[in-house]
């Protein structure tokens, strides 16, 4: 096969990743909504190159070289507002996928995609305040964005929301009831 490839048509993802998988090529997918990437990584070493030779540093620097691309082209369409490449740019950093795990970075994507009424990024969030990444751990704060992803999702809802409703104080409850009440009512309607 050879690039660029019309991601859009049906199947074309698998013709091209099947063959790499079934040589043991290592690959890397990423779909979002309106982009697709295929990373492929040339493991030097198993194929009999020493791990230490010029020729596999330069190739990690050439792979390094490709991530920073792809996450950079994320980035420019995430800070235009595309709440699909927010909400995929918190789940790279919040588990240190194509660039180091930094917790702080993924709620700061995960909030921008959230308060745009993306559904997976307000579940995100109360995961990350109940968890204590990325921020303080804070019950009321993740109590309030599982209520809100659960007006969306009831499934969502009785799985975390309960879980945390537990742990809390009759007085967070409450806060938290408020708060998301409010919260909603600013919020555009889920995605």
């Amino acid at each position: 096969f050879v690039g660029p490839f019309d991601l859009s048509l049906p199947g074309i993802m698998a013709q091209v990743a099947t063959p790499l998988a079934q040589a043991g090529v290592p690959i890397f997918t990423l779909a979002t909504y309106n982009t697709d990437y295929l990373l492929v990584f040339v493991l030097l070493a198993a194929a009999g190159f020493a791990a230490d030779t010029p020729m596999v540093a330069e190739r990690r620097k050439q792979d390094q070289a490709v991530k920073a691309e792809v996450v950079a082209e994320m980035r420019k369409r995430a800070e235009k507002g595309d709440v699909h490449e927010q909400f995929v740019l918190g789940d790279i950093y919040r588990n240190g996928r194509l660039v180091p795990k930094d917790s702080a970075e993924a709620v700061k994507w995960y909030r921008l995609a959230a308060e745009q009424g993306y559904f997976g990024a307000q579940s995100m969030l109360g995961v990350m305040y109940a968890n204590g990444e990325g921020v303080p751990k804070d019950l009321v704060q993740a109590q309030v964005w599982y209520n809100i992803a659960g007006r969306i999702s009831e499934e969502f809802a009785k799985k975390y929301k309960a879980e945390v409703f537990e742990k809390m104080t009759s007085e967070q409850k409450a806060e938290a009831m408020k708060l998301a009440s409010e919260l909603f009512a600013k919020l555009p309607k889920g995605k």
